[in-house]
């Protein structure tokens, strides 16, 4: 199920998987229609089978001083975020171009055990070695700022991805 604020969302969306803009405006004016799904289903599966080889490319390389313990995209696909062994965490913005561009480091003295974006992918949770929970926000202008650190007494084993409200 794919819901969208508005029409231009959900143009934004298809325009990654649809190079076709007469079959995204007609895919958008029944986008109530029940057979929506399987109208995008068949247009996709029709134009796969035309191709005859396909090739994997590297987009973007990227990398930590140490392990990564873990990489995950947000729910738009337009950030990615990494946890790595190194302390760091790191946020990259997809650009127009199709490269990835860091929009924060966060160095931490103990090794980032895990880090998630939000359902929403406006606010992630990094969870530190030192038992630290960071999370930060995405402003209005697309800048990313930490919003809270919260410490606990005991050790913390995981952060989950869930709806976080920061109230500021």
């Amino acid at each position: 199920i794919v819901t969208s604020k508005d029409d231009d969302q959900l143009r934004c969306w298809m325009e990654r998987f649809i190079n076709d803009k007469d079959l995204i405006d007609s895919l958008i004016k029944r986008r109530n229609n029940p057979y929506i799904p399987a109208l995008l289903h068949f247009t996709n599966t029709e134009r796969k089978s035309q191709l005859r080889t396909f090739m994997s490319a590297t987009k973007a390389t990227i990398s930590h001083d140490e392990p990564v313990k873990s990489a995950s995209f947000s729910a738009d696909a337009s950030h990615m975020l990494t946890a790595g062994q190194d302390g760091a965490a790191r946020i990259f913005g997809l650009e127009a171009d199709g490269s990835w561009i860091p929009k924060v480091l966060t160095l931490q003295r103990y090794s980032v055990l895990s880090a998630s974006f939000s359902t929403n992918g406006r606010h992630v949770v990094i969870l530190t070695g030192n038992s630290a929970v960071r999370i930060y926000g995405q402003e209005a202008d697309g800048s990313w700022e930490r919003k809270a650190v919260i410490v606990h007494e005991d050790d913390v084993y995981s952060a989950p991805s869930v709806p976080i409200v920061v109230i500021c």
